[in-house]
């Protein structure tokens, strides 16, 4: 008898496990959409300081009217006779070379490759 009412409460836990995992699975209903927030706004919405699509154009523009601005002024060319120049290359640079060790690899390391003066 002990074994029937043990198999029993194994059974209903059984059945209990199921109906509890079959009732968390979301209908493709519209009842169970939420559409509606507090004050009535829809959730999907954002808040108008935090929707940041299709800003590029106005950054765009913004860019525009502050170098339009700047031309005005007759600042650009300011701007561009500061900005430093490129040095020429010296001849040289940094690359990689290979040293073999005892056992028949190859090591790499930083040397510098070019012309040396």
């Amino acid at each position: 008898m002990d074994v029937k009412n043990s198999m029993l409460m194994v059974f209903v836990a059984a059945c209990l496990c199921m109906v509890a995992n079959a009732m968390s699975i979301p209908q493709q209903d519209d009842d169970n959409a939420i559409e509606l927030g507090p004050a009535g706004k829809e959730m999907d919405e954002r808040a108008t300081w935090l929707d940041t699509r299709g800003l590029e154009d106005d950054f765009k523009e913004l860019v525009f009217l502050a170098l339009q601005e700047l031309s005005n002024e007759h600042r650009i060319s300011e701007i561009v006779e500061e900005a430093p120049s490129k040095k020429a290359k010296r001849g040289r640079w940094q690359g990689f070379c290979f040293r073999r060790t005892r056992n028949g690899r190859f090591l790499p390391y930083i040397c510098w490759k070019g012309d040396r003066k």
